[in-house]
């Protein structure tokens, strides 16, 4: 066996530079945590950019009101700011107009916004070592994550931690750690970002770069994906490939490019924590105020609905100083894909970064410190608008 050489530690260990593992990052250095960030590809944003899912779901509630800031807001600024696209003038839902297309959402350059994310981390002093595979956790009798494991070009290292945060997508961190997780079922889609000749040309008619990329959905099979093993996942990914061949084998191929493909599966739900708590997003929960929240959310796919997020979906007390984001946090039914979506991961991760801050500042659990952790999040434009 090889041994592992140990590196420098840090207070902070971020492993997954999607956009929550982004967030969760810059959240920690903005407290001034050493914090690295690890990030198995060469790019940053998980499935909002390397993914091809370039949409920022709304930050409203679709009836005109503001649900989710903080984090969130900044990010999707962010992600205009160096796209082509523009961020709509209201909160969305004006006059009870429920129209998806009328929230406060955007699309965005996927490429642009991954660069962006890699500026402002470097800028807040957060290294980020890419191409580098998370294997495992080092963990202690006690359950204490002592360290993360990584495998890179210089071969086996280990990066010593106070607070590991894990926003693989797939709770690889947790899950190998000895936390208990939760599997679901997904129908099969796949995305690339394509182009042809009349849209070259009515680009460069108007100007307007919306007009030049395309999003192209395919629909690799109608079963559905349950537990996503190794050999589900390659089996997923060689049927997209040979629907997106078979899409374009009857076009001119001097017509159309793909511009894009994929570098991850894009499969909404993989594997989540079972959490202290597991949030449902059902109807009867809706304006429901939680003691513990750690922000307000609207759905993006339901007009009305208003939720508050539980700190404890981000954590098993049984693991004291291992935080989750993103779409791995304990999550079950509607919940869950409420909690997957960009404006949530933001939310998650932003929360999570703050929570290790504070647990490495008051020598605690993560479990123990949410009366430190709401006046923070306040502070930094965190909504609570479940009153």
């Amino acid at each position: 066996m090889v041994a592992s050489v140990k590196k420098q530690g840090y207070d902070v260990i971020v492993v997954g530079g999607g956009i929550a593992g982004c967030c969760a990052a810059l959240a920690a250095a903005r407290e001034n945590k050493s914090v690295l960030l690890v990030e198995k590809h060469v790019n940053l944003g998980g499935l909002a950019t390397i993914g091809l899912i370039s949409w920022f779901e709304p930050l409203c509630d679709g009836e005109g009101r503001k649900m989710t800031g903080g984090m969130a807001e900044e990010m999707i600024r962010l992600a205009v700011g160096c796209g082509y696209d523009n961020l709509p003038e209201i909160w969305g839902g004006k006059s009870g107009n429920k129209q998806l297309s009328d929230r406060y959402s955007t699309n965005f350059s996927p490429t642009f916004f991954s660069l962006a994310l890699d500026d402002v981390l470097r800028k807040n002093g957060v290294p980020i070592l890419y191409d580098a595979l998370a294997t495992y956790p080092e963990v202690d009798n006690d359950n204490v994550i002592v360290g993360i494991t990584v495998e890179n070009i210089d071969g086996r290292l280990l990066y010593p931690c106070r607070v590991a945060i894990d926003c693989t997508g797939e709770a690889t961190v947790a899950s190998r750690a000895g936390v208990p997780t939760r599997t679901y079922e997904n129908t099969q889609t796949f995305v690339v970002h394509d182009t042809n000749r009349q849209r070259a040309t009515e680009f460069a008619d108007s100007g307007d770069m919306t007009k030049l990329r395309h999003w192209q959905w395919f629909k690799p099979s109608t079963e559905a994906i349950g537990e996503v093993t190794s050999d589900v996942e390659n089996d997923y990914l060689r049927r997209s490939k040979q629907a997106a061949l078979a899409h374009y084998a009857d076009t001119d191929k001097n017509e159309r490019e793909i511009l894009t493909l994929p570098e991850l599966p894009q499969i909404r739900l993989i594997r989540a924590i079972v959490g202290d708590e597991t949030f449902l997003g059902k109807a009867e929960d809706i304006d429901k105020p939680v003691v513990n929240s750690v922000g307000s959310t609207g759905d993006f796919a339901h007009c009305g609905y208003r939720f508050d997020v539980p700190y404890g979906c981000l954590y098993n007390a049984d693991f004291p100083n291992l935080l989750c984001a993103g779409r791995i946090v304990s999550a079950d039914g509607n919940g869950a894909h409420v909690l997957r979506v960009v404006p949530c991961c933001c939310l998650t991760g932003q929360a999570a970064g703050i929570a290790a801050a504070v647990a490495i500042e008051q020598n605690k659990s993560v479990a123990d410190v949410y009366d430190l952790i709401k006046p923070r999040l306040e502070s930094r434009g965190v909504a609570f608008e479940i009153k």
